[in-house]
């Protein structure tokens, strides 16, 4: 699975989940990056994430989370 396809397939999540259709990411940018973008919206972002790529992600995976890069590995590995 190709890394950008999954990044902008997270960046439509992102911009659903966060009402906001200007957010742009890239594998560096982290929560704090966006606004808006809180624990509780890390939570049904990575939740629409795992429904739309059918996997389940470890909580510490989760908690380990850096930036948008470290998601879009998680679901490159786990998707495959």
């Amino acid at each position: 699975m190709d890394r950008a396809d999954i990044l902008a397939s997270i960046q439509d999540i992102v911009r659903e989940t966060l009402d906001d259709d200007d957010v742009v990411l890239s594998e560096t940018t982290k929560a704090s990056d966006v606004r808006g973008w809180d624990s509780m919206n890390q939570l049904r972002i990575v939740m629409a994430v795992e429904k739309r790529y059918a996997v389940l992600f470890e909580v510490e995976e989760i908690e380990a989370l850096a930036d948008v890069g470290a998601l879009v590995g998680l679901v490159q590995r786990y998707a495959g």
